[in-house]
């Protein structure tokens, strides 16, 4: 129905040429009427507009902290050249400056740990030693533990296109494209 409905716009806001006939005249016909009414640049809108991309629906479906989270990490991505790993101190520190920059209450230490780990259950971000002495360690252990490093696991700009259409990473992102503090 949306297709349909850009389509008639299209349709509607295009000038209209008028269709000469008879007395050996050739006729005139509008560049539009070649082209089938439904195109598929009406369809990919449509379908744009209805169905969001899984990343999208992921990301605006963290709870608030972790998007601060996720945030704080691509922000310190942007101000350090190596890669963009840190340790959970690290990261902690920078989740901090971020939410007082929203004016927001930041969480405790202790709870950034499990929000890492909701995070990398996503495939968003990486957290921990990869072996398997480190699935053996409980959470709580890991917690007391601030040189845990935690990295992100997908691309920045691979991030900015799946987040384009929420305003909340936009504005946080897209003020710091400088590479600003976080």
């Amino acid at each position: 129905a949306a297709a349909a409905e850009a389509a008639a716009e299209e349709l509607r806001v295009s000038p209209a040429s008028p269709v000469r006939g008879g007395g050996g005249a050739a006729a005139s016909r509008p560049a539009w009427l070649d082209k089938p009414a439904l195109r598929f640049q009406h369809m990919s809108a449509a379908l744009a507009a209805t169905f969001k991309s899984r990343a999208v629906a992921l990301l605006e479906s963290l709870p608030q902290h972790q998007q601060l989270l996720l945030c704080a990490m691509v922000l310190r991505g942007r101000k350090s050249s190596g890669g963009g790993g840190c340790t959970l101190a690290d990261l902690h520190a920078s989740y901090k400056r971020l939410c007082s920059s929203q004016k927001l209450p930041a969480l405790p230490v202790g709870e950034i740990l499990p929000l890492c780990n909701n995070i990398a259950a996503c495939g968003i971000f990486g957290v921990g030693a990869i072996g398997a002495s480190s699935l053996l360690r409980s959470s709580a252990r890991r917690a007391a533990d601030l040189s845990t490093p935690v990295w992100l696991c997908i691309a920045e700009n691979e991030l900015r296109q799946a987040t384009r259409e929420l305003r909340f990473f936009r504005n946080i992102l897209g003020d710091q494209q400088g590479g600003s503090s976080a």
